[in-house]
């Protein structure tokens, strides 16, 4: 089986509060999600998700349970180091965003420029003060 969208993201700190975050804004209330023993993932069944702890204890095990994670985070090490050569902690979650936006649609080559070419007019034009408040 192989992942069908992912959703990846920078934080700070591994954190209850910031999984409880990033699960409000990127999983659908209920799903079923399954993780590792790390202790932070224990809100995920307080905020009403199905959770689904395997105790890894790293390793091997880790990866046999959790391929795709590995082989996505295999994949975007590979694109920083690949494609932009290094990156800095400052641009980090764009680069991390262009990598999710790319392997998101890694099946939808066919319809890409359509999909870039609505998007771009979604959004409407930028200024130059807006990019470079962005810097």
């Amino acid at each position: 089986m192989k992942p069908g969208h992912v959703a990846i993201g920078v934080v700070s700190q591994i954190s209850g509060q910031k999984v409880k975050e990033f699960a409000q804004g990127k999983i659908c209330q209920g799903a079923q999600v399954k993780t590792d023993g790390f202790s932070s993932y224990r809100v995920l069944t307080r905020e009403g998700y199905q959770h689904e702890v395997s105790i890894t204890g790293g390793g091997k095990k880790a990866c046999e349970l959790f391929p795709w994670v590995h082989v996505v985070i295999a994949n975007l090490k590979r694109f920083i180091l690949g494609t932009h050569h290094g990156v800095s902690r400052k641009y980090l979650d764009r680069y991390v965003g262009e990598f999710s936006y790319r392997l998101n649609r890694r099946y939808h080559e066919a319809d890409l420029f359509e999909h870039l070419i609505r998007a771009c007019l979604a959004i409407g034009p930028f200024t130059l003060a807006m990019v470079v408040r962005m810097s």
